[in-house]
């Protein structure tokens, strides 16, 4: 019969542990998820920033072939 309350009790420690465990890790992955939910990712960048993109004119679109423009997206998967 002690054999049986030494493994209750051992039984009742591992969950608690393990509750515990799951709830700073579940409080641990919230407050990251708060942080970078604050981040703005998409501002103008600061500084000496290069521009790495820009913007085609649609009559320039028009001007160009539509078939390499279809078989690069065909190739690139873009």
């Amino acid at each position: 019969m002690k054999n049986f309350y030494s493994g209750l009790i051992e039984t009742c420690r591992v969950l608690i542990l393990f509750v515990v465990l799951t709830l700073f890790f579940y409080y641990a992955l919230n407050h990251l998820d708060r942080r970078e939910e604050s981040y703005h990712k998409y501002d103008e960048p600061i500084g000496r920033a290069i521009k790495v993109s820009y913007t085609v004119d649609e009559e320039q679109m028009t001007k160009q072939n539509w078939f390499p423009r279809l078989m690069e997206f065909f190739r690139n998967g873009e």
